[in-house]
């Protein structure tokens, strides 16, 4: 009884639904993650350390999309050195 109540009392379900989605989103965060250094690993090998760094400054899905896009059309090294190093605060 007291479980039929809570599966359908609106606070619990709105919580469970946040769960959910913040879930989601880590997982799409640690997938992109994977995604930058992969691509580091395949085009700029030595940058590899410098990837894994940058890649834990990151919070939004947005910022890692535009950083593996850059890396893929990155000419050179020394251009990908520029894009995970990080801005200056």
């Amino acid at each position: 009884m007291l479980n039929d109540l809570l599966e359908h009392d609106p606070y619990v379900q709105q919580q469970r639904a946040l769960g959910k989605a913040e879930g989601k989103a880590e997982g799409e965060i640690e997938t992109l993650q994977k995604v930058v250094v992969n691509t580091v690993i395949d085009r700029f090998p030595a940058l590899v350390e410098l990837a894994q760094q940058r890649i834990k400054q990151i919070e939004r899905p947005e910022a890692f999309y535009l950083l593996i896009s850059q890396l893929n059309t990155a000419p050179d090294e020394s251009t990908a050195r520029f894009l995970l190093t990080p801005p200056m605060a």
